[in-house]
């Protein structure tokens, strides 16, 4: 089960996949980066934790605080400043 966050500049859209579907869903606001924890709150442990940010340091460490939950740190996405 792999836990997937889209922290961007006003929202931090979450979803749960469990490699066939997506198990559950949602989204906080950026300005409350912590009240993901307690969204998150009754879900199944994900296995990995992949994330991709926007929104600043403040939402990485909640995301990484979120991670500790489960004993994972964020797998963060980077994109390429250019394509090949």
């Amino acid at each position: 089960m792999n836990l997937l966050i889209d922290a961007g500049n006003t929202r931090l859209k979450w979803g749960l996949h469990d490699g066939r579907n997506w198990c559950a869903r949602g989204a906080v606001s950026t300005e409350t980066p912590d009240a993901l924890a307690a969204a998150l709150a009754d879900l199944p442990p994900p296995q990995r934790l992949f994330g991709a940010n926007v929104a600043g340091p403040a939402v990485a460490a909640a995301m990484a605080r979120v991670g500790a939950r489960w004993q994972l740190e964020p797998e963060w996405l980077v994109p390429a400043g250019e394509a090949v």
